[in-house]
């Protein structure tokens, strides 16, 4: 995927876009490393808001989309962490 696909960032997010998935739904990966938070809690709390955050946006069928948290995304609040997110998606052209 890493190959095929194309990188869109953004100042707290990192986001790898591919076609590679042959399904018709669009699949999302969720990645927080330790760089972000040691805690393990915050780690799962930042996939959950990543998670959320997605869930009421319209994205096209057929995409594989992997996000990256960057360190300052812990500081975001769920508005301004759904304005990051629909930049590279928007770049993407993803959004229906």
């Amino acid at each position: 995927m890493v190959k095929t696909g194309r990188w869109y960032d953004s100042p707290s997010l990192r986001i790898l876009v591919s076609r590679e998935n042959t399904d018709q739904e669009t699949k999302f990966a969720f990645i927080v490393s330790k760089k972000v938070s040691l805690s393990s809690v915050v780690r799962h709390q930042i996939k959950r808001k990543l998670s959320s955050a997605v869930e009421p946006l319209k994205i096209l069928p057929g995409w594989s989309v992997v996000i990256l948290a960057k360190k300052h995304l812990v500081e975001l609040s769920p508005d301004e962490l759904r304005r990051e997110l629909i930049g590279p998606l928007v770049r993407a052209k993803l959004l229906e």
